[in-house]
C-alpha cells in the first residue's frame, strides 16, 4: 500500500520556499532550509504572525507542469527581489488578506515586483495585496508583472507601483489580463 500524502504547512518565516511541480502527478516538491525536495500535496505557505512581515521569498516553478499554492494569511516584505516569483503555469489560491512587497535591485537603481510572473498566473479567492519596492534610484516597478497572461478570478487584488526618482511603477503589467474578481490599482 502506497502512503498517502499529505499537506504540509510552510512557515515564510523558517526561510526562503522553493515550490517546483513534482514528478507525481499532482503533487509539488517544497523545498526550505533544510528540508529540500519534500513531496507535498496541496501546498499551503502561511506566516505565523500575519501582522509581522517576513524578509523571506516564495518561488514557484512551474517548468512544463502546473503548480498550485495556496498563500494564507502571507506577509512578505523583501529586502532584495520580488516577494513572490513564479516561473511556468502557475495557480495561486488565496485564503485570508495577503501582503506582497518587493524589495530594491541589487545595485539600489530601481524597486521590484510584489510578484513576478515569466508564464502564466491565475490568482483566486481571499485578497492579495502586490507592492512594488520603491527606490531612491531611478526607476519604481509594477506591483504585479507578468510576461505572459495573468487571470484573476475571485477575490480582490491590489497593485501598487513602486516609487522611484524617475519613474514611478504601475500597478500591473501584463499582456493579456482577465477578470471576474476585484482590482484595485495605484501608481
Amino acid at each position: 500500500l502506497a502512503a498517502p500524502a499529505f499537506a504540509d504547512i510552510w512557515h515564510i518565516e523558517d526561510g526562503d520556499i522553493t515550490v517546483k511541480a513534482s514528478w507525481t502527478e499532482g503533487k509539488n516538491t517544497v523545498s526550505q532550509g533544510n528540508k529540500k525536495d519534500v513531496e507535498d500535496t496541496n501546498t499551503i505557505i502561511t506566516n505565523r504572525d500575519k501582522n509581522t512581515a517576513s524578509s523571506h521569498t516564495v518561488t514557484i516553478e512551474a517548468g512544463n507542469d502546473k503548480v498550485e499554492v495556496t498563500l494564507k494569511d502571507v506577509n512578505i516584505k523583501a529586502d532584495s527581489g520580488s516577494a513572490l516569483t513564479s516561473k511556468g503555469d502557475v495557480t495561486l489560491t488565496l485564503k485570508g488578506d495577503n501582503h506582497l512587497t518587493g524589495g530594491i535591485s541589487d545595485n539600489g537603481n530601481y524597486g521590484l515586483s510584489g510578484i513576478s510572473s515569466s508564464g502564466s498566473l491565475s490568482i483566486s479567492g481571499g485578497t492579495v495585496t502586490a507592492t512594488a519596492g520603491s527606490s531612491s534610484g531611478s526607476y519604481g516597478r509594477d506591483g504585479i508583472t507578468t510576461s505572459s497572461s495573468l487571470t484573476i478570478s475571485g477575490g480582490t487584488v491590489t497593485a501598487n507601483g513602486g516609487s522611484g526618482s524617475y519613474r514611478g511603477g504601475s500597478g500591473i503589467s501584463s499582456s493579456d489580463i482577465e477578470l471576474s474578481g476585484s482590482l484595485e490599482l495605484t501608481a
